[in-house]
């Protein structure tokens, strides 16, 4: 009769449990590395959203920063006609003319149009009193919890809050335009608030700016 022979031990194979526990160990150290991972994604994605909600507010805002500080006269902010834009209007010194005087006061109509969630800025000249085609300075904005996006701080003799979202501050050499909205990249919120300084506007100039102040005469549909 056939004798069988024991394999040596070092042929021996894994038995079913052993490879059942080997796979649930290994189960367990991927499911690891992949919320790892995943997060790890996720935290760069958000990081790179905000980078470029970041990078468009500081184009917009820079550029509103050089309009701003050197204007003449600001207009109270409002609401337009249809409900959906508030406006506030600013003017700005004229170009100079080849006699070396400065031409007619230059207007801008700040607009934040919160149907359509966009930053915009028209452009025209005087004696023109038709706003220019706004371009837009940032998109995706939303109003901040319902608060208005323009406040313009005129200084006065008294503290007080003056209707149309104009403030007089007695503690204010200049006139200042508070912009408040918050800005959306992806999932990423962003609040902005941010005050720019109008150093050519004072308790003195703000009487005498009557040329400016048609500017304000523009349309705000």
């Amino acid at each position: 009769m056939r004798q069988w022979t024991r394999r040596p031990i070092g042929d021996e194979g894994y038995s079913l449990t052993e490879i059942v526990a080997a796979m649930a160990v290994m189960s367990v150290v991927m499911a690891v590395v992949t919320t790892s991972l995943v997060r790890m994604f996720a935290d760069v994605k958000r990081t790179e959203q905000i980078s470029v909600a970041a990078d468009q507010l500081d184009i917009s805002l820079g550029r509103l920063d050089r309009e701003l500080r050197y204007a003449t006269h600001v207009s109270a902010p409002a609401i337009g006609l249809d409900g959906t834009r508030w406006y506030v209007e600013f003017a700005i010194p004229g170009k100079q003319l080849d006699n070396g005087t400065d031409g007619p006061p230059r207007c801008r109509q700040l607009q934040f149009d919160f149907k359509n969630n966009m930053l915009r800025l028209a452009m025209w000249d005087l004696p023109t009193l038709t706003a220019g085609t706004p371009t837009t300075l940032a998109s995706d904005v939303f109003l901040d919890n319902g608060a208005r996006p323009f406040t313009v701080y005129q200084p006065g003799p008294t503290s007080a809050a003056l209707p149309n979202g104009v403030v007089s501050a007695p503690n204010n050499k200049y006139s200042m335009v508070q912009l408040r909205f918050k800005a959306t990249s992806g999932t990423v919120d962003q609040s902005v608030d941010m005050s720019f300084t109008s150093q050519n506007i004072t308790s003195d100039t703000i009487a005498s700016a009557t040329t400016e102040k048609r500017c304000s005469q523009a349309a705000r549909p």
